[in-house]
């Protein structure tokens, strides 16, 4: 079951990389576009990229890519992420709000 649910969403992860290669990235960046590519694109789409995400590891294969590597790139990638997010405006309150508890909000 939850080789289905990862494959969705690394689906998803796939189409919105799909969408910014092509120039779409402020398309992407808005507040509504998620729930209108859903309603406007056809369910045989997501399936497709969600297949393509479960056969990843195949297509590396074929283009003799070393499969060893493929954690290497996935923690070299987070990394960069990482420090993407952090260096964008506000971050620092985010991380906070992750990492500090508030009390306050508890009761008992």
């Amino acid at each position: 079951m939850i080789v289905l649910h990862y494959s969705v969403i690394g689906g998803w992860v796939i189409k919105y990389l799909f969408e910014y290669l092509k120039g779409d990235a402020k398309l992407l960046a808005t507040d509504t576009y998620f729930q209108t590519s859903f309603q406007t694109e056809y369910l045989q789409k997501y399936v497709l990229y969600s297949l393509l995400y479960l056969h990843l590891p195949s297509f590396m294969q074929v283009f003799k890519t070393e499969l060893k590597e493929y954690p290497n790139l996935c923690v070299v990638l987070s990394v960069i992420i990482a420090g993407y997010s952090i260096s964008r405006p506000g971050a620092f309150e985010g991380v906070k709000c992750f990492l500090i508890p508030n009390f306050d909000n508890f009761h008992g």
